[in-house]
């Protein structure tokens, strides 16, 4: 008797850990293309309106090199979701090319739903007039607030925005002293039948883009969340990234980096190729101080964590 009940009780075991809520899969998912361009007035001196008079403002410039990030909740994936459940949220990031212009593909159901787009700054210069007619830059800094856009399959969206243009010295400028670099190698296990993890070099990762961003700074909550870095994967297995901090004697940042996990192909340890997940984050890149300052070069090897699906 007592046999019995253990195995009733074994078999509603097995299916109380089974009924845990997987996050959907975005590859099963329809998409939905975001299309987005970003200018300002950074240039005063050829403001001239259809009349051909002077107007402030009345012409704009392509913003290049401006961080766009779209943050989703995966809940959104789910067609039969599970509210009690603590679903992924996942950030799609890329940045304004020489004409402004941006663009996402998100993966999307036939349900709309509501993803936020955010817009890192850009500290660059204006054209101004002076008081004898020549024209002379400033520093100037680029900077957007965030919108929410409704997305769903087979969508096509157009996204244009003006930035506003402030004082470089102001806000966040405590950083924009000079830039340090970080760079190192890349890694990851995707073959198991020899031991260790092997060089990104010549694998799916090479062109994946690894997300570097402020985990601490005397602006966090305005900079460090809106402003991101991005370092491709090159095809020899590493990358380098540039980011602004200040002088010594300033205030110091402290780094972060992640990478938008992807699915991949891998060899398990039988020699069958099947496929995995492969992620990275980490809180901080740790130096011996994680102090970073102007002209400092960070050396921090990336090693890619690979789970089977």
């Amino acid at each position: 008797m007592k046999k019995t009940i253990f195995s009733v009780m074994a078999i509603a075991a097995i299916a109380m850990t089974s009924c845990k809520k997987d996050d959907p899969v975005s590859d099963e998912l329809g998409k939905a293309t975001i299309n987005g361009n970003v200018k300002a007035d950074l240039d005063y001196s050829n403001d001239l309106n259809g009349a051909g008079l002077y107007e402030q403002g009345y012409t704009k410039e392509n913003v290049e090199g401006m961080t766009v990030s779209i943050e989703v909740n995966t809940m959104y994936w789910d067609q039969t979701p599970d509210y009690s459940y603590d679903y992924e949220k996942k950030t799609y990031t890329t940045v304004t090319d020489a004409n402004g212009d941006y663009s996402f593909e998100i993966p999307a159901t036939d349900e709309a739903y509501t993803v936020t787009i955010k817009f890192g700054d850009v500290y660059t210069t204006r054209a101004i007039y002076t008081t004898d007619g020549s024209t002379v830059s400033e520093a100037v800094r680029v900077y957007e607030n965030n919108r929410n856009v409704s997305i769903y399959n087979g969508a096509v969206i157009t996204v244009e925005d003006i930035a506003q243009v402030g004082d470089a010295n102001s806000g966040e400028s405590a950083y924009q002293f000079g830039s340090l670099t970080v760079r190192g190698d890349v890694f990851a296990d995707l073959d198991w039948t020899n031991a260790g993890a092997e060089s990104a070099a010549g694998t799916s990762l090479v062109g994946k883009n690894l997300i570097f961003y402020y985990s601490y700074g005397p602006e966090y909550n305005n900079y460090g969340q809106g402003n991101e870095f991005l370092a491709p994967i090159q095809s020899d297995g590493t990358y380098e990234v540039t980011i602004p901090t200040s002088e010594v004697g300033g205030y110091y940042i402290n780094i972060g980096v992640r990478f938008d996990d992807m699915i991949t192909d891998y060899i398990d340890g039988g020699g069958a190729t099947d496929q995995a997940v492969v992620d990275y984050s980490t809180g901080a890149i740790w130096d011996g101080t994680n102090q970073f300052y102007d002209g400092d070069i960070v050396n921090y090897d990336i090693n890619f964590s690979v789970s089977p699906l």
